[in-house]
């Protein structure tokens, strides 16, 4: 809870929180924050709040989840590999919303060609039993992992994900041409969202018509997540391996859902 940025619904009414964790805002470009705004703001950082020399990790979700689902951009994500390497700094991507063939590759990094840090020596620096949990060595648990990787790094799963993120796009484009509340689509392969906004030109939150948009969806039998600071991105998770009928009738029913709630905003 102390890395997380989200207070509601996360951090509320809890704490104390860890010490010595630092942020900076990451490459939003649908909200003017580019690759070099966000180095710059690290870089600050590194002179004005905490010496380089003394940062553990620094961790990245390669697609923020609770953020917003905004992917980072290539180039910001090999910058930064270089950065961390410069000061010693071990890169960990969290994958734990845009992993295991989320968008297409078995990790979302993939798209980037960066490779965070999981060197050996790191992994090996715990002694044996040092770093564990009740169920970790559980042996079946174990090998279903191995067959479910095993699967997600197939020619034929990444090939599913690529066409399902494309289908997927295309229509959530076509909903963006008639509902002028949604500000952008965007993601990596089937990991994609809607952002909501008041007005195309403000980019005003539009978490209210979000919320709305979900509770209608609801009374048709859709349910849909948001994310975002301000709740107004729904997120769009297909499950890979859905029925095309299914996925037509669940994409229906969110455009029919978004224009009823703009309907009633307006």
């Amino acid at each position: 809870m102390t890395m997380t940025s989200k207070v509601v619904p996360y951090k509320q009414g809890f704490g104390p929180f860890a010490p010595e964790i630092y942020r900076v805002p990451g490459p939003y470009p649908y909200r003017g924050i580019d690759s070099d705004e966000s180095l710059a703001a690290l870089e600050h950082l590194f002179k004005a709040d905490v010496d380089p020399a003394t940062v553990a990790c620094l961790v990245l979700e390669t697609v923020q989840g609770e953020g917003g689902f905004i992917p980072m951009p290539a180039d910001f994500l090999s910058r930064l590999g270089s950065l961390c390497h410069e000061h010693g700094i071990l890169y960990v991507a969290d994958e734990v919303q845009s992993g295991v063939g989320r968008t297409g590759p078995v990790w979302a990094v993939e798209h980037s060609g960066v490779a965070p840090d999981g060197a050996a020596h790191v992994v090996d620096a715990v002694p044996p039993g040092g770093l564990g949990g009740t169920f970790g060595g559980n042996p079946l648990s174990c090998a279903a992992a191995v067959a479910v990787l095993d699967e997600v790094a197939s020619e034929s799963f990444r090939a599913r994900a690529d066409a399902l993120g494309e289908t997927i796009r295309v229509r959530l484009e076509a909903i963006a041409s008639r509902v002028s509340a949604v500000g952008e689509v965007r993601g990596l392969g089937p990991m994609l969202a809607l952002e909501l906004v008041e007005d195309p030109v403000s980019k005003e939150p539009a978490g209210a018509l979000a919320r709305q948009a979900i509770e209608a969806a609801r009374t048709r039998g859709l349910v849909l997540l948001s994310c975002g600071l301000y709740g107004n991105v729904l997120r769009v998770l297909v499950p890979i391996l859905a029925d095309e009928s299914d996925i037509d009738e669940g994409l229906a029913i969110l455009e029919e859902s978004l224009v009823e709630a703009a309907s009633g905003a307006a």
